[in-house]
């Protein structure tokens, strides 16, 4: 193997871990700050039917959030692994046969993760709707 199709193939895989942290942590840090301003809102027993319902629904969205944002991440993860893995078999595939030229590559994307990435955002955008209804619905 060349040694510039080596350092292509570590920074390929390289980027995959450095997306999959980096997502986690945006996801960590939205969902903690929710439930955290969420929770902080929440004083004693609700006094309706109204809010309680409320405060399951939103705590229900931001759980499907982060389920939603961990399986768009993983396809993205799943993505670029293919993607270094058809990277790897090219390179093997040109120094067996001598060939010196190198080919451009296709990696076809899920449209699952499309799906699963309206899913997170939505179900956020929808628990920050929440949280600022039960805010002013709410006795302080």
């Amino acid at each position: 193997m060349a040694h510039d199709d080596l350092i292509k193939l570590e920074d390929m895989v390289n980027k995959a871990n450095a997306e999959f942290k980096l997502w986690m942590r945006h996801i960590i840090l939205l969902a903690s700050t929710f439930l955290s301003v969420f929770i902080s809102l929440r004083s004693g027993e609700s006094t309706s039917c109204f809010e309680h319902y409320l405060f399951v629904i939103t705590i229900g969205l931001i759980a499907l959030g982060i389920l939603s944002g961990i399986v768009a991440l993983w396809h993205d993860i799943q993505l670029l692994r293919r993607g270094a893995a058809q990277y790897a078999q090219s390179i093997k595939e040109r120094n067996e046969t001598g060939d010196t030229s190198s080919g451009a590559m296709y990696v076809p994307g899920s449209k699952a993760r499309v799906v699963w990435l309206y899913i997170c955002y939505a179900s956020f955008c929808a628990s920050l709707v929440g949280v600022v209804i039960y805010a002013a619905v709410s006795d302080f």
